[in-house]
């Protein structure tokens, strides 16, 4: 399980933080509840690094009062901004459900699949309005990317992350002289060079977005921050019909004049951009837009686009809609549960973005130009400062969440481990089929016996991950200062990681470690050989899903998961080989820390459905709960169901709890809730049990020595035995079979 953040549970003013939705250079976002008036919100915290450079905490409140002076429903809405007396400076902004359009690439890239003409379109002019109303009142986004751009709960694309905005104002000041802030990627070259910005800057960036989600990939692909700012103001981009080709040819001409080099040749607003992609790819026509937004119409080819009249942006008054966005009622009853998800097959893959090859990088030039040595000394400068803070993001926090509720699901299947059976049922020869031959007997051996072939299979063995190591606990660290598995053996001697990622859970077989990572923006599903080899990605689902949990055959995984809502976590099965999912808990409380039993018909997991964290067991098929441990005075968590025999016994459930003086310590119970013992006693915490294989120890979390370790004990609480050491936090131990 991923380490607590410590601002989790606590409250800045009416906003209980709840759970951590993303990461950023500048802040961390939280989802929160607004407990005056009853409503999910957004807060984003400025980091206290951060916090301490000149300028960045009159840069995070500005971020508020630009936002607050717009009221645009792809616009994202803030709500309050305020700094606690312990320092801690946060915005409150509006919770957005997600995905954000770099997630939706990435899946639609990742099947092979493009997006239409309406998709593109839609989604352009939405961003394209935003950006237009930021634009009449005097304000540059300056970071316009798929990572800031995020899907509401009313099918919207909302703009977010007005972080390094600025208005266009000579007074500003608060971007210092050769400080060059964006992300590398969609950056115009004006920007790159330090030169004075305009609405085309904003235009340019959401041409690179555009061309991401045609092409499938961005114009420049680069190794290096340095070398993108590089392409962006030297090399011509390549047209989106190399990647595409059945592309008009007009679309070229539409992404050439938008691309321009000089921010004067491109085209005066980011209306006038989508009107002219729009005529160029459909000519006279409508496109339907998504989520009961107006039909978006096509004026005829041929007719250009007039440019706007000349405007004083600094006189101009924010515009204002009137008419906001209806939020979906609640239902008044929790929904029935709804049958297995099966989703349809991807199709095969079309000759799309990710298929071609790569640019050649152009060679460097043979001069360094002025403005180039001027960028290398702000990076280099920045870089010493020590404070971790990039301004070539390539992560991004987003403006307002992650954590989707898609309209379909998503799941990799994964291979079957062995070949399908030869069929039980074949039909009988016909009757006119000639007679079997009579049966010869072998010819009797000789002195060099050949050898008999074998016969030949229809369908190749599937290859197997290599053996597991002869390493047998995994665990997460963030000893290195982010968070990985490490393998060990059980005293550990020769730690060492294998990856990144949390709560690593060994396959039946010992071949495979499950895990979760946010790698992609959220948390989702991973599986990889023993050896840290061959990663593969199991959900595509862009919520959280977390702590996969094995099933005893090795053919299922339980993880838990908010995919149904984002104030509600369930326990999902994924299917590997048929690659289905189904949901087994229904409850609108959080149900979250997954165990099988041995024989694959139950699991055990944490509820607070209660009020406080309990112990349930939900039958996989019947969906028949029972609370086991019923200790409403204390919180159970953590449980871990033992092999088919532990205690001499039966199996039995390893939990964690509080019950008897005050600091969680190591139980166990049989199913049914009965023969409660405490193991391992210790006046300081002990969490996350889990049982050896061979029933001969269980591995917990401790920190008996002030930092999070990983102890073991004999299954009577004997033998207590530290198998990690250091500072830092060490925690999800598991065990190889």
């Amino acid at each position: 399980m991923q380490q607590p953040d410590p601002l989790i549970g606590r409250q800045l003013k009416q906003y209980e933080i709840q759970a951590v939705i993303g990461r950023g250079g500048m802040a961390s976002v939280y989802r929160a509840f607004d407990h005056h008036l009853r409503r999910a919100v957004a807060i984003k915290v400025l980091l206290p690094s951060v916090a301490q450079l000149p300028g960045f905490l009159d840069r995070f409140r500005q971020e508020a009062q630009l936002i607050a002076r717009l009221n645009h429903p792809n616009i994202i809405q803030i709500y309050d901004i305020d700094t606690d007396s312990s320092g801690i400076s946060y915005i409150v902004e509006q919770l957005l459900v997600g995905p954000n359009l770099a997630q939706l690439i990435q899946t639609v890239v990742s099947r092979g699949q493009q997006f239409t003409p309406t998709e593109v379109l839609v989604i352009g002019q939405q961003v394209a309005g935003a950006l237009d109303a930021a634009h009449q009142a005097g304000i540059i986004h300056r970071d316009v990317k798929p990572d800031n751009i995020i899907r509401d709960s009313d099918g919207r694309y909302v703009l977010t992350d007005f972080g390094i905005a600025r208005q266009m104002d000579a007074n500003t000041n608060l971007t210092e002289a050769g400080m060059i802030i964006g992300s590398p990627e969609y950056m115009a070259p004006e920007q790159a060079q330090g030169l004075p910005l305009s609405p085309a800057t904003d235009v340019y960036a959401l041409a690179i977005v555009l061309y991401q989600m045609i092409a499938g990939r961005v114009p420049f692909r680069s190794t290096t921050p340095i070398q993108a700012v590089v392409d962006h103001v030297q090399t011509p981009p390549p047209p989106p019909s190399l990647y595409r080709p059945d592309l008009p040819p007009a679309v070229d001409q539409v992404f050439a004049r938008a691309l321009a080099k000089n921010p004067q040749q491109r085209y005066p607003s980011t209306l006038a951009f989508i009107d002219d992609l729009r005529a160029a790819w459909l000519g006279v026509g409508q496109v339907q837009s998504a989520a009961g937004m107006p039909t978006i119409p096509v004026p005829p080819l041929g007719v250009p686009t007039p440019p706007p009249p000349p405007a004083a942006l600094h006189d101009q008054t924010t515009q204002v809609w009137s008419q906001a966005p209806a939020r979906p009622t609640p239902p008044s009853a929790y929904p029935p549960p709804p049958p297995p998800r099966t989703p349809p097959p991807p199709p095969p893959p079309t000759s799309y973005a990710h298929d071609a090859p790569d640019d050649p990088l152009p060679p460097s030039p043979a001069g360094f130009p002025t403005w180039l040595a001027i960028l290398l000394g702000s990076v280099i400068t920045l870089a010493a400062l020590g404070a971790g803070v990039f301004l070539f993001n390539q992560t991004n926090a987003g403006g307002g969440g992650v954590g989707a509720i898609p309209t379909a699901t998503a799941v990799a299947p994964l291979p079957p481990t062995d070949a399908p059976p030869p069929p039980t049922d074949a039909p009988p020869p016909p009757t006119d089929a000639p007679p079997p031959p009579t049966e010869v007997p072998p010819p009797p051996p000789t002195d060099t016996p050949e050898p008999t072939p074998e016969p030949p299979t229809a369908v190749p063995p599937t290859p197997q991950p290599p053996a597991a190591p002869p390493l047998t606990l995994a665990y997460t660290s963030n000893e290195n200062g982010f968070t990985q598995i490490f393998i060990t053996d059980r005293t550990g001697e020769n730690p060492r990681p294998i990856g990144t990622g949390n709560a690593p859970a060994w396959s039946p077989d010992g071949r495979q470690i499950a895990f979760h990572d946010a790698r992609t923006g959220n948390d989702e599903i991973y599986i990889m050989d023993s050896t840290g080899e061959n990663v593969r990605q199991i959900t595509f689902n862009n919520v959280q899903d977390r702590e996969p949990a094995w099933s005893p055959d090795g053919k299922r995984l339980a993880v838990w998961s908010d995919r149904e809502s984002l104030e509600q976590w369930d326990i999902v099965v994924i299917d590997l080989e048929k690659g289905t999912e189904e949901r087994v808990t229904f409850h609108p409380a959080g149900d979250f820390q997954p165990t099988w039993s041995p024989d694959g018909r139950e699991i055990a997991f944490t509820s607070n459905r209660d009020g406080n964290d309990e112990i349930y067991v939900v039958d996989v098929q019947t969906k028949r709960e029972r609370n086991i441990s019923n200790s409403p005075d204390s919180e159970e968590r953590f449980p871990a169901w033992s092999p088919a025999q532990a205690f001499g016994r039966g199996a039995v459930i390893a939990f964690a709890s509080n019950r008897e003086i005050g600091v969680f310590n190591i139980y166990t119970m049989n199913p049914d809730g009965s023969d409660v013992r405490r193991i391992a006693e210790s006046p300081t915490e002990d969490t996350m049990p889990a049982f050896s294989p061979d029933r001969q120890f269980l591995a917990f979390m401790s920190r008996r020595d002030g930092a999070s370790n990983i102890f073991r004990v004999d299954l009577n609480g004997n033998g207590l035995f530290r198998i990690t050491n250091g500072d830092g936090e060490r925690y999800d131990p598991t065990w190889s079979p």
